[in-house]
């Protein structure tokens, strides 16, 4: 399964797009960089807090709830989209889905947020931007060209390269994308962040560069 769509996601490996604010969770103020809601149905959403709002991602859905009156709790909704917390427990609700208990967990970076909504290996790559979250055997997800193009594909398969080299490869109507990553030292060449993994993003004709790691 595959999907184009515009993205206003940020690429780079530390800062966030919008600032982390903290959020009252069991009578105390936490700061994070996001929180990652796990609902019924193993439905995975990231939260992210902005003064009298939040952002709410669930795959390709990234939309902003404007917080709302509510008897108890916090509740934030674009009269579409409901999303109502109190802590870390929060109902979701949809026009065509109600999730009533949603478990909250408090990420402190990109990579943590990753790592909860079950993906095991996350590269990203700069000018252009691109990220790759791979959940082996499962999912991946591509965002490259700094958001422009956004996409997940079902049931990546992973082999064995040259040199200890690790294969990710997906189907997509226009071809593969293949995801290449060996274990030498690599630098992020905009944060200066290191990592232990060199990572080559092959998508349409088109070859990235940059740096991953195992979550």
């Amino acid at each position: 399964m595959w999907v184009y769509a515009l993205a206003t996601i940020v690429i780079a490996g530390c800062s966030p797009r919008t600032s982390a604010r903290a959020v009252e969770a069991e009578g105390s103020y936490q700061p994070a960089f996001a929180y990652v809601y796990r609902c019924e149905d193993d439905i995975r959403v990231v939260v992210r807090v902005e003064p009298e709002s939040v952002r709410l991602e669930r795959e390709l859905d990234v939309r902003t709830l404007p917080q709302v009156i509510a008897a108890s709790g916090t509740r934030y909704s674009d009269g579409v989209v409901t999303f109502w917390s109190k802590g870390l427990s929060a109902r979701y609700e949809t026009p065509d889905e109600k999730f009533e208990r949603c478990t909250g967990t408090p990420a402190q970076s990109p990579w943590e947020v990753s790592r909860l909504l079950g993906y095991d290996l996350r590269a990203i790559g700069q000018e252009p931007g691109w990220l790759v979250e791979v959940a082996t055997g499962r999912r991946m997800h591509v965002l490259a060209d700094y958001g422009e193009v956004e996409f997940f594909v079902d049931g990546p398969v992973r082999s064995d390269g040259p040199e200890r080299e690790k294969v990710y490869t997906g189907a997509i109507q226009t071809g593969e994308v293949v995801l290449r990553v060996r274990e030498t030292p690599c630098e992020d060449v905009m944060s200066g962040e290191r990592f232990p993994l060199t990572a080559t993003l092959q998508l349409e004709g088109r070859k990235y560069s940059g740096c991953a790691r195992y979550l």
